[in-house]
């Protein structure tokens, strides 16, 4: 469906049984399902059955707002409602572009989306303290997340990011 080469790599996007991925490199972003009356389901990894779809939807934490690290296909805002606020952190801005112009995660995500561009471990020291109920680190290069974002001083600046009884996955 789409090819794209840029510096962090070539994204790849292609439709296969009723579903439509991304790619970079080894590495799957997300899928989308293609018929119209599923788009709005998260699928791959956040699934309802996957312990991320579990945890929202479980009815047992309140999370209003969602810090997420890592945008690929927005598949993420399936699980946003109009009582929610979800921030998106993306280094890349191609990625934006893709999620936006080839999935409607984003687009049909019934609660308020924003996006932060940058280096999120930077970006973070933007967001207000306490901000977050829950923080999703996401991010991959090649088939690792990236080692700035798993550092000591890392793990601090999300802990400053969320509330006294907020999650870090």
């Amino acid at each position: 469906v789409y090819k794209h080469r840029n510096y962090y790599g070539i994204y790849k996007i292609y439709d296969e049984a009723e579903r439509r991925f991304l790619v970079n490199g080894t590495t799957l972003h997300g899928a989308q399902y293609i018929p119209p009356a599923r788009t709005g389901e998260a699928i791959t990894y956040y699934h309802v059955k996957t312990p991320l779809g579990r945890l929202m939807t479980s009815g047992a934490f309140e999370f209003s707002c969602v810090g997420v690290i890592g945008l690929g296909t927005g598949t993420l805002a399936a699980y946003n409602d109009k009582s929610k606020v979800m921030d998106f952190f993306e280094l890349d801005y191609d990625v934006y572009k893709i999620a936006k112009g080839y999935f409607s995660y984003l687009d049909q995500s019934k609660g308020k989306v924003n996006f932060i561009f940058g280096d999120a471990r930077l970006a973070l020291g933007k967001v207000p303290p306490k901000r977050y109920d829950l923080l999703i680190v996401d991010a991959f290069s090649s088939d690792s997340v990236p080692v700035h974002l798993l550092t000591l001083e890392a793990i601090a600046k999300y802990k400053e990011c969320i509330k006294d009884d907020g999650i870090i996955l």
